[in-house]
């Protein structure tokens, strides 16, 4: 009996033992299971802020205008021109000159842009009140205009010499008429859940972009350090007769999902590689496609982003929607509106997912035909070189290994991309 009882004692504690072992194991997996729901949500919290805030400017000098979270709806985007606001810069008088209209046709003759001596911003006949914006403009470096006349001259004669040299060495390279920004208003940066922006546009031409864009560049720290405490104002003050260029980019992402659902692990971005015969960027790991905003891409005279992406997927890219079979085109998904504070340029970024049909054509079969389209486009390999395919699973590790190889706007773009990623927004 004393040994019945004995086991009986035994089994009792041999079963407590087991209950409360079981209730340890399962309490410390209760606490992991919670701490990593912690750990997560404050990594989803310190994505989601930095998203809002935009961390990304600080170590890429990209300067956020409007973005949208996970996007800037494009009905929330209002584009206006005014068309009797327009300038240029005269390319200078010399044998450069001669030999830029009579044996290259670089010229600045009437096309898109009318040159009259209203809005030659050297003319005695040029409006006082666009001379007021100018000098508000150069107040950002410190300077008014009448001050810095001389070294904008002997920028234009470097500048025109630099066309002239390009042109020797066979690169192409033509004057047209661009968008610049008159003005621009958002009430996202960071702000409410609904973002909005509306961008004014003036007229102006390759050119005269290209001096302005020189002399930022000359100056650009004192402008910085002018503008600490007050950027976004200095960013208005600048836009006349600096932000005289605005730049559209879009990256092409392929994938073999739903169109409406999210991008998956597996989705391909194309990242273009820009050649050496281009100002901007040059021979840097880039977007798919890069295009300036032009008088061309407007509907009944309003400008408008997508016929700028349209045209530049088709020159650059060789891409025109709905013409691959077994490719779908996506929606243009904007991203935000920033300003590149490296090269004094103001842009949109955006995306477009291409969902391929595996019973109509593979992953291979679409980059070859998109490259036959970049080998006959008509700006292709003027533009680039060539393109990378990156899997999204990969692309944190090929930014940390070709950061100095990229252009500072893609990285920022792709990092912002990467946190809507990884919070399921996109």
């Amino acid at each position: 009996m004393e040994i019945f009882i004995s086991i009986i004692i035994n089994l009792f504690f041999v079963f407590i033992g087991y209950v409360i072992h079981g209730w340890l194991d399962k309490n410390k997996e209760n606490k992991k299971a919670k701490k990593e729901k912690e750990e997560s949500e404050k990594k989803s919290s310190a994505l989601f802020e930095r998203l809002n805030k935009l961390d990304y400017s600080n170590n890429h000098g990209q300067i956020s205008i409007a973005h949208g979270v996970p996007i800037l709806p494009l009905d929330s985007i209002m584009l206006s021109q005014s068309n009797n606001l327009s300038f240029y810069y005269p390319i200078p008088e010399g044998p450069e000159k001669i030999e830029l209209y009579n044996n290259y046709g670089f010229k600045q003759v009437d096309n898109e842009f009318v040159y009259t001596e209203r809005n030659n911003c050297l003319s005695s006949s040029f409006p006082k009140s666009l001379l007021a914006r100018f000098e508000k403009g150069m107040a950002c470096f410190g300077t008014n205009w009448e001050n810095s006349k001389t070294e904008l001259d002997e920028i234009a004669k470097e500048v025109t010499i630099s066309f002239l040299n390009d042109l020797h060495s066979n690169k192409v390279r033509f004057n047209g008429a661009l968008f610049g920004v008159n003005y621009v208003d958002s009430n996202r940066a960071p702000g409410p859940e609904n973002p909005t922006v509306s961008i004014d546009f003036y007229t102006t031409d390759y050119f005269t972009y290209r001096v302005f864009a020189a002399y930022y560049l000359r100056h650009s720290q004192v402008f910085l350090m002018n503008s600490q405490s007050n950027l976004r104002e200095r960013i208005q003050y600048l836009s006349i007769p600096f932000l005289s260029s605005f730049g559209l980019t879009c990256l092409v992402i392929i994938s073999f999902h739903d169109s409406q659902s999210h991008l998956q692990d597996d989705d391909i971005i194309l990242l273009g590689k820009r050649s050496d015969d281009v100002i901007v960027d040059r021979n840097k790991i880039h977007f798919t496609m890069n295009e300036a905003f032009s008088l061309r891409d407007t509907i009944q005279e309003v400008p408008d982003f997508n016929v700028c992406i349209d045209r530049g997927l088709q020159e650059e890219n060789g891409l025109i929607r709905d013409h691959i079979e077994g490719a779908e085109f996506g929606e243009y998904q904007y991203i935000g509106v920033g300003m590149d504070l490296n090269k004094c340029e103001m842009g949109a970024s955006s995306y477009v997912k291409v969902v391929l049909n595996a019973d109509i054509i593979t992953i291979d079969e679409f980059i070859n035909d998109f490259l036959r389209r970049y080998r006959t486009a008509k700006d292709g390999r003027l533009e680039t070189t060539g393109f990378i395919p990156v899997q999204i699973r990969s692309l944190e590790r090929f930014i940390s290994e070709h950061e100095d190889e990229m252009s500072k706007g893609l990285i920022s773009t792709l990092e912002g991309l990467l946190d809507r990623y990884k919070l399921g927004m996109i």
